[in-house]
């Protein structure tokens, strides 16, 4: 279903589904989460998609978790997936990979690419496709990943680790990196700066000083600082 004709006209309101998880995954009430982050998520997110696909429940690299991967809204036909909570038609479905259309699928530069184009805060719509990892932080990993950028094929290519690094730090960083999948390498805080990392290429998320107020695709400023085509 629509995201946008999901809310518009069939009955969804945010927090039907799992748009709110986010919050209340740590135990945060429905209506206070709707409150503290309905803004940024139901107003400048969810409402505003012009298409289908699924996205993220939470943010959160555990994809064994069923909270680990990705929801969307599907019609009240299709029996296998639970009501959502309201009065709506609408039914909650965990999405597959390989059977639905993902948002995690789409490569690091197509997001960009959307965002800029709909006019939506790249940071949010990245973290709302690909796993986020809070162990292996941007400011923790940065300079191990950054170092060998001239000439490497990723971070610690020669077998060196960092000195001011711990080695199980290291070791994660490795792991993902090896993996190839996108994932962001979040910071301390939640808030910019981040990365989004896929393989030894890594574009980096910054708060944008200029932002106009009006247009959401104006909050972050994004970069490549990592395995840049020329």
């Amino acid at each position: 279903v629509n995201w946008r004709h999901a809310y518009d006209s069939q009955g969804a309101k945010c927090g039907d589904g799992h748009e709110l998880y986010v919050g209340t995954s740590s135990g945060m009430p429905r209506f206070l989460a709707a409150l503290t982050i309905g803004l940024e998520f139901c107003d400048a997110f969810y409402k505003r998609v012009d298409e289908s696909f699924c996205v993220n429940l939470d943010h959160t690299n555990e994809p064994d978790a069923w909270y680990g991967g990705q929801w969307c809204y599907v019609s009240g036909e299709c029996r296998s997936a639970p009501r959502a909570n309201g009065t709506g038609s609408l039914r909650v479905k965990l999405c597959t990979a390989g059977e639905d259309r993902m948002l995690r699928d789409k490569a690091p530069e197509e997001l960009i690419s959307w965002a800029a184009k709909n006019d939506f805060e790249t940071g949010l719509l990245l973290k709302m496709a690909y796993p986020v990892d809070k162990v292996a932080q941007w400011p923790l990993v940065k300079e191990s990943f950054l170092r060998p950028a001239a000439g490497s094929e990723g971070p610690d290519a020669n077998g060196t680790a960092s000195m001011k690094q711990p080695k199980a730090l290291d070791q994660r960083l490795k792991e993902l990196v090896a993996s190839g999948k996108p994932i962001i390498l979040d910071s301390t805080d939640g808030h910019p700066p981040f990365a989004v990392v896929r393989g030894s290429n890594a574009h980096l998320l910054e708060l944008n000083k200029a932002m106009d107020a009006h247009h959401p695709n104006s909050v972050t400023t994004i970069k490549c600082v990592a395995g840049c085509s020329q």
